[in-house]
């Protein structure tokens, strides 16, 4: 618990970003947040995953999507289980949701928001918009 804690704590302290990290695709960027959520909870899969999504029909073919995308991952810490789901915004039904059979992610949920600048897109933490 005091693990997470610290996560948390650590990761609140994003507000901005000085670097952009490419993502292995090429396609979509992180934030420097994105950066240590993915080191210090050992979670590139959870970049892998978004960064999956990014041409799949239901966001190419939807305005609001290929502009903005909320991801939440919903984690059940008991069964190490999580649902990840993909959203326009926070009041629409999720557009995308995938069952995740096994995850040691240490967090009982996290949001990523997913912006498309024009130039770059780019997945970050809701504190670093």
């Amino acid at each position: 618990m005091e693990q997470t804690n610290d996560l948390e704590s650590q990761l609140a302290q994003f507000t901005s970003t000085e670097n952009y990290y490419r993502h292995s695709a090429g396609r979509m960027y992180y934030t420097d947040g994105v950066q240590y959520l993915a080191e210090t909870a050992q979670a590139y899969w959870l970049i892998d995953l978004i960064a999956s999504y990014q041409d799949d029909k239901r966001i190419t073919q939807d305005k609001m999507l290929r502009d903005m995308q909320i991801w939440h991952l919903d984690v059940d810490l008991t069964n190490r289980q999580a649902t990840i789901v993909c959203k326009g915004d926070s009041d629409l039904m999720p557009t995308i949701t995938q069952e995740i059979e096994y995850t040691d992610f240490p967090l009982n949920g996290i949001d990523l928001w997913v912006e498309n600048t024009g130039d770059q897109i780019v997945l970050l933490l809701p504190r670093e918009h």
